[in-house]
């Protein structure tokens, strides 16, 4: 269908798309009224893509209806397409607009409607607002949100980005959008909750928008909010303390084993919930100062599929995202690549709007045709510095308001020599015009920051409140520096108003004017106000207060808030941000003057920081192994014994995931002797479960069971009141595990069975912290592995899968997922299994833990012999072997032996087969039999070695297989005989069964 055709069959002249407008008539693109040239053939591609929006559109397609009985080359529609692309602003990499299918064609993916009667006039309900300042050029945008709005009220989640750079006008635009009809006449009523991002320099508390708006939902119907926050979100009622009522504490402590995932997935159910009955609007402001939580929040949000009335508004300064490489800019880039958000860009206010605004700001006045030009030029369209322009102005009286009406007094040739050539300085004009003390009051507001109340600043500058408040009331009315930005809960029960500089922009200007002595001051003044304020409830504001301890030089103070405000992070489950908190800190510590003050200062901090670490990235990564040393080396010089075991402990953990050998053995000694120093039960428990751990990983099982039952008779007789809180395992039920786990090698089938089982029961109890409940049913479903019970491995794997998954425990999910790969293979589905296995590995190693490297081989290994890929497996059994040969990761080696005799045995099987028949092809199957034979006596040596009784009874049965196949009936029968009767008449396994049939 050509071109023409095309227009033939649509009615509406225009169609606009984001700030766009297609006049179809016209044949012209333009943006806020300015036009946008582009060449003819360009055009016509454009209008193709446009009219079928969504739809993929193929270059033939196109070559077809652009370029008809025209020869052209590829070369002719790329360059079409990347011309609109810099016409549109748009990006192959994160299209917006035109998006590449590569290989099949492009598609337009922008949501396009029929034009509305859009200009550049004022908005009908902000034109009669006495205190505002006109808005104008936004009609647009505000059918847009409109638009998406009414999406949103049908049940269909929206994510609306609202973007530009500073002064451009975004939130401004949101906040005429929230007074517009679509939201006042919306039935039912709407609830809007906003809350906002504010700049800090080093770690931003988690969740800080968020908890501003719900706090925002909870003074509208405190009531509702709790009963729902009770009942569907408990993890974010906790963090509201002035809500929860009588059992703060109760809820806190039921708590104690919640993690980062378990937030999100409350919100977002909670979310939900709140929109059953009416539209929920959440504007989040100024998210390139967001912290990443709150990003992990706004992408599920997004990402989720169920229905929901809820319209997220995120606005944000792309310039600012790009250069600090923040998180926002992938989880922005994902969600647009799966059409989950709109982004909103807004651009500078074109000439006609900036006569629109002229004639808005001074009603009823002749303004000269050439001021709109000279403003323009003066401010290129930017709304914040268009006003600061007008105002400037005015306060030379170049504008009057007459009797008459508003009256210019100089031409705009004169206005225009005037007027300061820099933004910055109308700004810096504006402050000089102010008294001493109205620049005093400003420079003590910009050290608080973007939003201050009265009694923040009124003791550090000395004065009375009720002279503050009347000044910023005065400022206020003027509409100069600073606006009214509602009300917050004080310390005392009241409420309190809060005052915003008009722009963060000004703030800066302010601070940056103010010397570095008197901000000095000014910072610490303002924190010792703020502590004494609060009392006992300081730490609810820790991050602002060590802010401004660090600039007013308290650095002890800072410290002392830092490490409490990474504890507040740890409440709300906030890892990444607690660990910054911390890391900020320990950067801190090194301005403490006095050298021995500075490093135990360090010390607490990193010991603190240890298991963050290790939750974050992984007991064995490089980041968690170098703090830890750091922190050991600090022990040794200046800590105290409990200290010294702490990170003992933890290094522990971080040699055995990384199986490294001699570095665990060596820690593991260091840590039993300190541990017969200190001479309590609690450090003997905790020794002893990574002792038996150690033990049982490096194959000395009978160590590992003596070692575990230490802790586990201490528990069982009531020696131990309450498990020690630690990182990681809780320590007896580790040790019962590991214990259940030698049990079956040495030979104790049942024993074994029944002490995991009991594992995984008190995992079961709810004090239990999630990483425990994990671990033991990945043990479990180990030794249901090693019993060859594929059923019950795929079972157990599910729902350490389902732990690990929700909770992000990754190396433990790796584990599961091999372990649900095996059962996979034995239960036929060999090519799935395979994969599984493989993607498993992979994710494993990219914990960086080599712990339990050895049985995933061995896993790939088997599942390759069962699917006749003997190449491959022998490839899996010698890695296996390497890495048993040369770390703490020995429990596996004699089995892997075992399989790597039985993939010899089953590729020579399969080369006679093939091979015809003759001397050279029965010499290669007899060096095969021979190199096969020495693999399995290898894995018996091993396995008697280590008096791995059912490891044993595995290599006999393969070996005494072979014999009987090779006429060497006797010697296997004799080989079965010395190893069936151990396990006694009663035991029983699969093991068991194959040896005694070859037996009969």
């Amino acid at each position: 269908m050509s071109i023409e055709e095309a227009e033939s069959r649509e009615g509406s002249q225009s169609i606009v798309f984001s700030s766009f407008r297609l006049d179809r008539r016209g044949g012209q693109l333009t943006r806020a009224g300015t036009a946008i040239p582009l060449r003819p053939k360009t055009w016509a591609v454009l209008m193709y893509l446009v009219e079928r929006p969504g739809v993929l559109v193929t270059r033939e397609e196109l070559f077809d209806a652009v370029w008809p009985e025209v020869a052209v080359t590829p070369d002719t529609l790329t360059k079409s397409i990347s011309e609109l692309r810099r016409a549109l602003g748009d990006q192959s990499t994160a299209p917006r607009f035109i998006e590449t299918v590569h290989r099949r064609g492009v598609r337009f993916i922008a949501d396009t409607g029929p034009a509305a009667a859009i200009d550049s006039a004022p908005l009908a309900w902000r034109s009669g607002d006495a205190g505002a300042l006109p808005f104008v050029g936004r009609a647009a945008e505000i059918q847009q949100l409109t638009e998406r709005f009414a999406k949103a009220c049908a049940g269909t989640r929206q994510v609306v980005f609202v973007t530009g750079p500073a002064g451009v006008g975004k939130t401004m635009l949101v906040e005429a959008f929230l007074d517009s009809p679509a939201l006042h006449s919306a039935m039912p009523p709407v609830r809007i909750a906003r809350g906002a991002c504010v700049e800090q320099h080093g770690p931003r508390e988690p969740y800080m928008p968020v908890l501003e708006a719900l706090e925002r939902l909870a003074r509208q119907d405190a009531e509702r909010l709790r009963e729902l926050l009770r009942r569907i979100a408990p993890t974010w009622l906790a963090q509201i303390p002035w809500l929860i009522g009588d059992d703060a504490e109760a809820l806190r402590h039921s708590l104690q084993a919640a993690r980062a995932e378990r937030m999100l997935r409350e919100f977002a159910s909670l979310s939900e919930a709140l929109t059953t009955d009416v539209p929920l609007v959440l504007v989040l402001e100024d998210l390139h100062w967001s912290d990443p939580s709150t990003v992990d929040l706004i992408a599920l949000l997004g990402q989720r599929c169920e229905a929901a009335r809820l319209f997220v508004i995120g606005i944000y300064r792309p310039a600012e995202v790009a250069v600090e490489e923040h998180v926002l800019s992938q989880a922005v880039r994902t969600l647009q690549v799966r059409r989950r958000c709109v982004e909103l860009p807004i651009h500078e206010l074109t000439e006609a709007d900036v006569v629109s605004y002229l004639h808005a700001r001074f009603p009823g006045a002749q303004v000269p045709p050439e001021l709109a030009r000279v403003v323009h030029k003066q401010t290129d369209g930017t709304p914040l510095f268009v006003a600061a322009v007008v105002e400037h102005m005015l306060s030379h009286g170049w504008v009057l308001d007459t009797s008459p009406g508003w009256a210019f007094t100089v031409t705009p040739q004169q206005i225009e020599l005037g007027v300061p050539d820099d933004a910055r300085r109308i700004i810096a004009t504006q402050f000089e015009r102010l008294g001493p003390a109205d620049q005093s009051l400003l420079r003590a507001a910009s050290v608080v920051g973007t939003e201050f109340t009265a009694e923040a600043i009124a003791a550090p500058l000395g004065w009375a409140l009720d002279d503050v408040e009347g000044r910023c009331e005065t400022l206020v009315h003027a509409q100069r520096f600073l606006r009214d930005a509602g009300s917050r809960p004080w310390t005392d029960g009241g409420v309190l108003r809060r005052y915003a500089f008009t722009h963060e922009l000004y703030r800066q200007a302010v601070y940056e004017w103010t010397s570095a002595a008197t901000r000095q001051r000014l910072h610490l003044r303002i924190g010792e106000g703020l502590e004494t304020a609060y009392g006992e409830r300081a730490e609810e504001i820790a991050s602002e207060l060590a802010i401004h301890f660090e600039r007013g030089g308290d650095y002890r103070r800072a410290l002392r808030y830092l490490a409490a405000a990474a504890a507040r992070a740890q409440q709300r489950f906030a890892g990444r941000e607690a660990g910054a908190y911390l890391e900020a800190a320990i950067a801190l510590a090194a301005r403490v003057p006095d050298a021995g003050e500075r490093r135990w200062r360090e010390l607490e901090l990193r010991l603190a920081l240890a298991p963050i670490q290790s939750d974050l990235a992984g007991p064995a990564s490089e980041i968690h192994l170098e703090n830890c040393e750091h922190a050991y080396d600090l022990c040794r010089a200046f800590g105290d014994p409990g200290q010294l075991f702490q990170i003992l402990y933890a290094l522990v953990h971080v040699h055995v995931a990384r199986a490294d050998e001699i570095r665990a053995l060596d820690t593991v000694r260091e840590l039993d002797e300190l541990a017969q120093r200190l001479g309590t039960i609690e450090h003997r428990l905790l020794a002893d479960s990574v002792l038996a751990r150690a033990a049982a990983l490096h194959g000395r099982y009978n160590d590992a069971c003596r070692i575990a039952e230490g802790p586990l008779s201490a528990h069982l007789h009531g020696e131990i009141s309450q498990h020690p809180r630690v990182s990681g395992v809780d320590p007896v039920i580790e040790a019962n595990c590991c214990y259940g786990y030698a049990l079956w090698f040495l030979g104790y089938i049942d024993r074994a069975l029944a002490t995991l089982r009991d594992s995984v029961v008190w995992a079961e109890r709810p004090d239990v912290p999630p990483l425990t409940k994990a671990a033991a049913l990945t043990y479990m479903a180990v030794l249901e592995l090693l019993q060859r019970n594929p059923a019950e491995v795929r079972r157990v794997a599910d729902q350490a899968g389902d732990v690990t998954a929700e909770h992000g425990f990754r190396f433990w999910n790796a584990i599961a997922a091999a372990l649900r790969g095996w059962a996979r293979v034995h239960q036929g589905e060999v090519r799935e299994g395979i994969r599984e296995i493989q993607a498993a590995r992979a994710a494993h190693a990219a914990t960086g833990a080599r712990v339990f490297s050895t049985p995933i081989l061995a896993f790939l290994a088997e599942a390759h012999l069962r699917g006749g890929e003997h190449v491959p497996g022998l490839a899996a059994a010698d890695e296996g072997l390497r890495v048993a040969e040369t770390t703490l990761d020995r429990s596996y080696w004699p089995e892997l032996w075992r399989l790597r005799g039985e993939l010899l045995l089953a590729a020579s099987a399969a080369n006679q087969s093939r091979a015809p028949r003759g001397g050279r092809a029965r010499a290669a199957a007899e060096s095969g039999w021979e190199e096969a034979e020495a693999c399995l006596r290898r894995a018996l040596d091993l396995a008697r070695g280590t008096e791995a009784k059912s490891l044993e009874l595995r290599a006999a049965t393969s070996l005494a297989r072979m014999l009987r196949a090779r006429g060497r009936s006797g010697d296997a029968r004799a080989l079965l005989e010395g190893i069936c009767p151990w396990f006694g008449a009663d035991t029983t396994s699969l093991d068991l069964i194959e040896a005694r049939a070859l037996l009969r």
